[in-house]
């Protein structure tokens, strides 16, 4: 009986590990895909051109984000079926990929291509340590929460000051 816990306890560590593998490369594919259409609108001239005169596509990738945010998160039998949760999900990645692309073409581009950067490289190191790992890190829920709320008091705080310096450390 005791033989039968252990592989069960085993094949469930083996699976979580699996799963968050898995949303964290999924995660980082969507952040790579924001962060190359940010690249393209800032150094492409001739698209930024195209979104500015064509901004009912920031409409439309509005409205698809939220719309494909609202079927995963209202529908679970749709969130679990493979593959149009991936579908759903590619619509959402694109559709946030374009409204941050347009973001960074009309306004600070730096900044944003920073924080896209930025959060692109953490994450890839969370997957890097997510995939070589046999360690399970989500018993951190209570640091990640503190360090969350930190931050987004911090990010807060930033709307309300204009230094440089600030804003690139956030």
């Amino acid at each position: 009986m005791e033989i039968a816990s252990e592989y069960k306890d085993k094949m469930l560590e083996t699976s979580r590990l699996g799963f968050i593998r898995k949303v964290y490369f999924i995660l980082s594919s969507q952040l790579l895909l924001t962060v190359m259409m940010s690249c393209i609108s800032i150094g492409s001239e001739t698209f930024l051109k195209f979104q500015i005169e064509n901004q009912w596509i920031v409409f439309l990738s509005l409205a698809i984000s939220i719309v494909s945010m609202l079927l995963l998160v209202c529908i679970p039998s749709m969130a679990r079926q493979v593959p149009n949760n991936y579908f759903i999900l590619l619509a959402f990645t694109l559709g946030e990929s374009y409204l941050v692309s347009f973001i960074s073409g009309v306004s600070s581009h730096r900044l944003v291509l920073m924080a896209a950067l930025m959060t692109l490289g953490i994450t890839c190191s969370l997957t890097l340590y997510a995939m070589t790992t046999k360690t399970d890190f989500t018993t951190m829920g209570g640091t990640l929460w503190v360090i969350s709320a930190a931050l987004l008091m911090f990010t807060l705080f930033g709307l309300f000051t204009d230094n440089n310096i600030y804003h690139i450390l956030l």
